[in-house]
């Protein structure tokens, strides 16, 4: 199918329109809207085919105007994603939890050791197990991704700390693994390190 302009061509079968119901010139017109919003079409075909499998998730009817031709596609793709999200992560808290109890059994100790703060940063031991999930989303690294670390930090063979300025201590700036005295790691968002020749002697107050 070729749009109006002449200029994009819009395959049948990314208009969904087997599941909507929606006539050929009804889709067509859908998918333009959501272009002329700036999305490439490839974001479009992508989101739309996302956003009404989730819809259906949701038991919503997918032949309802409201749902099969929403203007506001995108936000509510967004929606919808980060609240299959969150009870993805909700379920595997709950699941680590009952696998790794001693993170949570042993915390006051950890924190008794761990825990430090200087002028301007404060050191805190992971407490639980959604702080750490929590912790690797918003740094976009494995932390919370991987069961490796439930794993350690559930033995006593190696802890999470997380490293914060004290004037945005709820805003995660290094995620630390330490093990006695020893770093092992210290990275802050996607695996890098800014800062980190102020950050390295930060750590070498808290290791003494």
């Amino acid at each position: 199918v070729m749009t109006e302009e002449g200029l994009k061509i819009i395959k049948i079968k990314d208009l969904q329109i087997q599941r909507t119901g929606m006539t050929v010139n009804k889709a067509v017109n859908h998918f333009r809207r959501q272009m002329e919003m700036g999305n490439s079409y490839e974001h479009v075909r992508q989101t739309y085919e996302d956003y009404l499998d989730m819809a259906a998730e949701r038991g919503m009817n997918l032949q309802d105007d409201i749902v099969r031709a929403n203007a506001r596609m995108f936000e509510f793709h967004q929606r919808y994603l980060e609240e299959k999200n969150r009870e993805e992560d909700e379920k595997r808290a709950k699941e680590l939890k009952k696998k790794f109890k001693n993170i949570k059994k042993n915390y006051s100790l950890n924190k008794a050791i761990y825990d430090f703060e200087t002028e301007e940063y404060i050191f805190m031991v992971a407490g639980s197990v959604e702080e750490i999930i929590r912790e690797g989303q918003e740094q976009h690294h494995c932390v919370g991704s991987s069961d490796t670390y439930f794993k350690k930090m559930d033995k006593s063979e190696s802890f999470i700390v997380f490293m914060r300025r004290k004037s945005e201590p709820q805003t995660p700036y290094y995620t630390i693994e330490i093990k006695d005295t020893n770093v092992l790691q210290a990275y802050a968002a996607y695996d890098r390190k800014p800062d980190y020749k102020i950050v390295q002697k930060e750590l070498n107050r808290w290791t003494k």
